[in-house]
């Protein structure tokens, strides 16, 4: 049975087996700097407006930074959180809450809300959620957030290294790239985006960074950063067409006159595209326990905005 069809769980206890280990990454509480105030580690240098959730989302919802160290990562590694468990249990041993701790339940809307997740050990915008973040039912904090618990934190996560970087200009024609197939490039109708185009017999890379630069100065635009959860092995019907088709449009220009892009409209037709993919290269598992731990004290700061969900000003399409 192909592995996307069986459920999460012995569908990554089969990618786990396949994989080498990954010994070498630690990810150990951080009792040396317990305060909430830290601010969440996604990477050297690295920003992103990733980690904030909707007005809805925030009566259904509390996201607390844990006090993590994560050491001994490859220098363009990322790590993915696939899923995190948690459980919450009082001073005489008995079990409080278990839950998953990136996905919530909307209250005042319809299905659960699962949220991208990761660290990179390399200055990476992106608008997934810090991997220090857990996801709590806010009725589940307001009940426990002053109690002393023991909290088991259990992360199942992908470990993607950097493949090397792929330049195509903005009207290139059709051009092998690594892991996505034969892609080109292409002003789009409305003449404010770069499209990306590719066609491949395998699905989209897992993860994958692109951005709009200008090779003589290297200013660029915010890049697009993105990993998903589909980087399973996927087997096609006998009817289905074999070719995978997608494009990405990378904006330049704001129509609105509202935005100004570093690469805009004039530097656009001697800029590059730089592609750069990441390579699920492992997957495993970390388990963090805090002894002795009060919820509020892990209430993040930053977390109180706007959307997490929302995304940066590109369009992706299949």
């Amino acid at each position: 049975m192909p592995l996307s069809y069986l459920p999460f769980a012995p569908s990554f206890a089969a990618q786990q087996w396949l994989s080498p280990p990954a010994d070498q990454i630690r990810i150990d509480p951080d009792v040396a700097h317990p305060s909430r105030t830290r601010a969440p580690s996604r990477g050297v240098g690295s920003t992103g407006s990733g980690g904030r959730f909707s007005s809805p989302l925030q009566r259904s919802a509390i996201q607390l930074q844990l006090p993590v160290r994560i050491e001994q990562m490859p220098p363009d590694g990322i790590l993915f959180v696939d899923r995190i468990l948690v459980r919450l249990s009082g001073n005489d041993g008995k079990l409080r809450y278990r839950g998953v701790g990136n996905c919530v339940r909307n209250l005042y809307s319809t299905g659960t809300a699962c949220f991208p997740s990761e660290y990179a050990s390399a200055a990476t915008e992106t608008y997934a959620i810090p991997l220090q973040t857990l996801v709590l039912p806010r009725r589940v904090y307001d009940e426990l957030k002053s109690e002393p618990l023991r909290v088991e934190v259990d992360y199942f996560l992908t470990l993607f290294t950097g493949r090397p970087q792929v330049s195509l200009g903005t009207s290139a024609r059709l051009h092998p790239v690594a892991e996505m197939g034969l892609c080109g490039t292409r002003i789009d109708d409305d003449g404010d985006a770069v499209s990306l185009t590719c066609v491949s017999a395998q699905t989209p890379p897992g993860c994958m960074t692109i951005v709009l630069e200008d090779p003589r100065t290297h200013v660029h635009n915010p890049p697009l950063h993105q990993c998903g959860f589909d980087y399973s092995p996927v087997v096609r019907g006998p009817y289905e067409d074999p070719l995978v088709r997608f494009r990405i449009e990378l904006p330049f220009s704001d129509l609105s006159h509202l935005i100004r892009f570093p690469i805009d409209a004039p530097q656009i037709q001697d800029a590059r595209l730089l592609i750069k993919t990441y390579a699920a290269a492992a997957h495993f598992r970390r388990q963090l326990v805090f002894a002795a731990a009060r919820l509020s004290d892990w209430e993040a700061p930053w977390a109180q905005v706007k959307d997490a969900t929302a995304g940066g000003p590109y369009r992706i399409a299949n």
